[in-house]
């Protein structure tokens, strides 16, 4: 896979990069009581989406760790329309467009949690300029 330059963007507009990466695994540390998220990468320089929207990175699994409890996230696979997300047509997993939304839901936990997200799919990526 190609790098896909992957990273988080708080509500905030701060930048989250990965902790680490263990093969198609990218694991988050967030700020506690951060209640959405963007997940950001390249696009694809060859694929768009049947709309023509870009194609970002194609997600699969996403767990959020907080101190009290996990959440599996399917937001993603769920919900018909969401922000930056292309249609939902596998089960499973979702295409990006390059930047969607992340709900997390309510967090009451002032403490950081460890979100790790599954990429299924990703590259060629257009060149940064």
């Amino acid at each position: 896979m190609d790098d896909p330059d992957l990273h988080l963007v708080d509500e905030r507009g701060r930048r989250i990069r990965a902790a680490r990466r263990n093969g198609r695994t990218w694991v988050f540390l967030i700020p506690g009581q951060i209640r959405a998220l963007r997940l950001v990468s390249l696009c694809h320089a060859s694929s768009v989406m049947k709309d023509g929207t870009p194609r970002g990175v194609l997600v699969g699994k996403m767990t959020l760790f907080d101190s009290d409890h996990t959440l599996a996230i399917a937001t993603h696979c769920e919900a018909d329309v969401l922000d930056g997300w292309g249609d939902a047509g596998e089960p499973n997993a979702r295409w990006t467009t390059g930047n969607a939304i992340l709900p997390l839901g309510e967090r009451i936990i002032a403490g950081p949690g460890v979100l790790s997200i599954e990429v299924l799919s990703d590259g060629p990526f257009l060149a940064l300029d």
